[in-house]
């Protein structure tokens, strides 16, 4: 059974509204089918997009305290650079553990910059004193919150060979306060790049 053209026509004129709804079907069926391959594209933009949005919010939000963080952050930076040894100033560095001599009243033995004035990282020294044990430690907990960045390597702390300092007298050696302690170091501080 064919249909003739006349018949066709008078069909489209009687159900205009059937006709047009067919005719956008098929032209969003045709178009989504073009265009299918383009869907995860977008998504993808879409995604990205809405990725740089959020951060440009992000940054807009906590751009309030830049300024504040800033300055904070200078502060901490130069406070860290004066903790730093320069390892060219030899007499200033020895005069920092001569200090801590004093201070804790233990007596250095050896001290020594073991590191030429060329390098600049870690300053190794040797350090060696002798005290009693609350002078040692005392010392030991001065070197640690001190003026400068310090990390011992290695330590070693044996009797005293007949006391020495305060403790020293004319007694023979066995009547003589055993209670003496020689504390040896080798440590680093921490120098300017």
């Amino acid at each position: 059974m064919a249909i003739s053209n006349e018949e066709l026509l008078t069909g489209v004129k009687k159900n205009p509204l059937i006709v047009g709804c067919v005719a956008v079907a098929l032209l969003i069926g045709v178009g989504m089918y073009l265009r299918g391959g383009l869907v995860e594209e977008i998504g993808a933009e879409l995604e990205e997009k809405s990725r740089k949005g959020q951060r440009m919010t992000n940054n807009l939000k906590f751009s309030v305290r830049l300024d504040e963080q800033l300055a904070q952050m200078t502060a901490s930076r130069e406070k860290m650079e004066s903790r730093l040894v320069d390892s060219g100033q030899l007499a200033e560095n020895l005069r920092y553990f001569y200090a801590l001599e004093s201070s804790t009243e233990t007596k250095l033995t050896d001290l020594r910059q073991l590191t030429d004035a060329t390098s600049a990282k870690p300053i190794a020294y040797a350090v060696a004193l002798t005290g009693d044990y609350e002078q040692v430690l005392s010392f030991l907990q001065e070197l640690e919150t001190g003026k400068h960045f310090s990390r011992i390597i290695s330590a070693s702390m044996l009797p005293s060979a007949g006391g020495s300092g305060r403790y020293a007298s004319a007694e023979p050696r066995s009547n003589r306060r055993l209670d003496m302690l020689t504390l040896t170091l080798s440590l680093e501080l921490l120098g300017q790049p």
